[in-house]
């Protein structure tokens, strides 16, 4: 007794010779009219072993559909309730005889051009065939959804190790495994990018805050401090007040005295001056600032004259009084590009924004990459060229100052023919100016106000997780261009706001 009897046409015959090989290969015996024994009757066998199969697997086809033969054979299967159906060859649409019909019949037309164990058409014929011949490992596999979760595959496994298609499902679960390794691997990158960009954003939060706290604090301090001056230049007025009412009232008292000694002794005439005499007022005490100035006013000194040690290289001031001299402009896309075509500055091209590069001052570099343009500098010339120290840029932006600006204690306009102008956030063009649009300071620096804020070379905190920079920007308010402001980021950071100046060491 056969577990499948297969009924078919004779066109299909190679189509039914593959699906036989198959369901042999797992420990069924299949019977088809190649099975006959010499000498039988053909319908007597064919009938006895239609009854006696466990299951009927008609192979639908339009030749099939045709044939009495395997209508009847189906027949068989259809009373017994032990028919199984597919279709292997025919037309989209293609559908069996009636009763047949009411049947499913599996698509296997694509299955038997390239035979497949996960070929879903299969597996439903397999699930049937499983039921019916009470075989428990192949109706499972059978309804087995090859992309189940590997912790499925490897449950029936667990129940079917002595299953023929063991190997099959096997292969499944390693394919399964190395997907879910992938994608565990894939969650864990995510994960570990997702913290990162969380850390880094938390550490720029962190560092403006301790920026703005920074720069509340430098402003507490200086109004604090210009409220001292204020009351020590109240208190030296009082005081030459009370002095110069003294001094008179001395004066008057010698008067009235002479004249008393000169009545008394009557001895001769005195012309007597009628008014006490003027007395020079007494200097103000001056006050010692907190930083050493170099003598003379700023506004008496004419521009100094530049010099530049190469053809590339950027104009340098010398600071009176310094052994320094720093850069007359922030360095442009010109000084930059001249690096680069050097072989310097790591071959970096910062973009311009669409703005234009030349004379517009060099942005969207960080801390770092200005390190890297000073070392090419000091490479191409022999001097030692660097970023100015915060105290240094201080010396060269206020050039003898004490007021809020190097100007004066005016704040900035956005007239480029103004002593006070500079590019700021009220200013109209919303981006970079090319060095030298507005006017320079006393010591002939352009944009030490406004245009980009400037990288110097020292700290912000301890661990030097921040640079400062210094200046201001085309994008802030006026009080952060006054000469004491200053900002930072990390090292690494690049912003369309920042660039720097260059220092020389003497």
């Amino acid at each position: 007794m056969a577990d499948v009897f297969i009924s078919y046409k004779r066109e299909e015959r190679q189509a039914v010779e593959r699906l036989a090989l198959e369901l042999r290969k797992l420990n069924l015996d299949v019977w088809f009219d190649a099975s006959l024994n010499a000498g039988e009757a053909f319908s007597d066998e064919i009938d006895r072993e239609a009854h006696a199969a466990k299951a009927i697997l008609v192979c639908w086809s339009p030749t099939a559909r045709e044939s009495q033969w395997v209508k009847s054979e189906a027949l068989i299967g259809f009373e017994q309730r032990k028919l199984a159906a597919c279709y292997v060859a025919g037309p989209d649409g293609f559908y069996p005889p009636t009763p047949f019909n009411s049947i499913h019949a599996e698509d296997l037309r694509a299955w038997v051009a390239a035979p497949s164990n996960t070929h879903a058409g299969f597996k439903s014929v397999l699930r049937r065939i499983g039921a019916l011949c009470g075989r428990a490992d192949i109706e499972s596999y059978g309804a087995l959804d090859v992309q189940a979760p590997a912790s499925v595959l490897r449950a029936w496994i667990e129940r079917h190790q002595s299953s023929p298609l063991f190997m099959v499902v096997d292969a499944l679960l390693s394919a399964r495994d190395a997907e879910e390794a992938d994608r565990a691997r894939l969650e864990q990158e995510a994960r570990e990018r997702r913290a990162r960009e969380e850390a880094e954003r938390q550490a720029r939060e962190a560092a403006a805050r301790r920026a703005r706290e920074e720069q509340e604090r430098r402003e507490r301090a200086e109004r604090e401090e210009r409220a001292r001056q204020q009351e020590a230049e109240t208190a030296r007025d009082e005081e030459a007040g009370r002095l110069r009412r003294r001094t008179g009232l001395i004066v008057g008292g010698c008067i009235v005295a002479a004249v008393a000694v000169a009545l008394m002794v009557g001895a001769r005439q005195v012309d007597w001056p009628t008014t006490a005499p003027q007395q020079q007022e007494p200097a103000a005490t001056a006050i010692e600032p907190a930083m050493t100035l170099i003598a003379g006013s700023p506004t008496d000194l004419a521009p100094l004259t530049a010099f530049k040690d190469c053809a590339e290289c950027p104009d340098m001031i010398a600071i009176p009084g310094q052994s320094f001299a720093a850069g007359r402009f922030e360095v442009t896309f010109e000084d930059w590009d001249a690096c680069v075509a050097g072989g310097g500055c790591n071959g970096y091209g910062p973009g311009d924004e669409g703005w234009g590069r030349a004379h517009r001052p060099v942005i969207n570099v960080s801390w770092d990459d200005a390190q890297t343009y000073v070392q090419w500098l000091s490479q191409r010339t022999g001097q030692t060229y660097r970023l100015l120290t915060e105290a240094e840029w201080e010396i060269a932006a206020r050039a003898r100052s004490t007021t809020d600006y190097s100007w004066g204690d005016d704040p900035p306009v956005c007239d480029q023919t103004a002593r006070n102008g500079a590019n700021f956030l009220y200013c109209p063009y919303s981006r970079t100016t090319p060095r030298g649009s507005f006017q320079p300071n006393a010591f002939g620096l352009y944009d030490v106000h406004g245009n980009v804020w400037e990288w110097v070379e020292d700290c912000y905190d301890p661990d030097c997780s921040i640079r400062v920079y210094r200046g201001g920007s085309w994008v802030n308010y006026p009080q952060v261009l006054r000469s004491a402001g200053r900002g930072g980021n990390a090292p690494s950071v690049r912003g369309n706001d920042v660039g720097f100046r260059v220092a020389r060491t003497l």
